[in-house]
């Protein structure tokens, strides 16, 4: 990979059935450097939701997030504006090649763009160029489909336990799945482009 580091995300959400009403609550990354194979920096930053005044128990199930620790917490503008910030300085200013790393195109399109976008908030263009994991892992182990990060471990034999909820978790597995995947010499082509002009409304499942 022409890459020094992958920035790996992975939003939680209220209501991830509903796209057009999903609010973001949580906001990890986790940075993996790739000569070394391991992580070198992660950050969560949890989110208060606007429209969400409660939620539900379904919610607070799957992302282990409760009501009470979203008390104080941030705006989606301000993770967004952090998460620019740190890029910037920390990753571009150390003329660092990157590229954000997520599970599925979905995580960007139907849970970033479609939050950002329902609250006016610019999509920096870190946002634009990302390694689908899913279609690059179908790729180099083409033994059987793969839904989600637990499969991935599971077929590693890296052991994540299913119980482990929210989104620092899941980044903190990716990053232990790609390092497997560089030292048995996965290429990363699999690297996906949102264009300038991307509208979530129109493709929303």
């Amino acid at each position: 990979a022409s890459f020094d580091c992958f920035i790996i995300l992975d939003f939680q959400v209220t209501s991830g059935a509903n796209v057009k009403t999903a609010e973001i609550i949580e906001f990890p990354w986790v940075v993996f450097d790739i000569p070394t194979q391991r992580t070198v920096d992660e950050k969560q930053i949890l989110i208060r939701p606007e429209e969400t005044k409660a939620l539900s128990e379904e919610c607070m199930r799957d992302t282990g997030i409760l009501d009470h620790m979203l008390e104080g917490a941030c705006s989606l503008k301000f993770s967004v504006e952090t998460f620019d910030d740190y890029v910037t300085r920390s990753i571009v200013g150390c003329n660092k090649r990157f590229c954000i790393v997520t599970w599925d195109e979905l995580t960007l399109k139907n849970h970033l763009w479609s939050d950002t976008k329902s609250k006016g908030i610019k999509v920096p263009s870190h946002f634009h160029q990302f390694l689908d994991l899913s279609v690059e892992f179908n790729k180099f182990y083409p033994q059987g489909d793969i839904y989600d990060v637990h499969d991935m471990a599971e077929r590693m034999g890296l052991g994540f336990d299913r119980a482990i909820k929210g989104g620092l978790q899941i980044c903190r597995a990716i990053s232990g799945i790609l390092s497997r995947m560089v030292s048995e010499g996965s290429q990363f082509t699999s690297i996906k482009t949102i264009p300038a002009d991307y509208d979530p409304a129109h493709d929303a499942v």
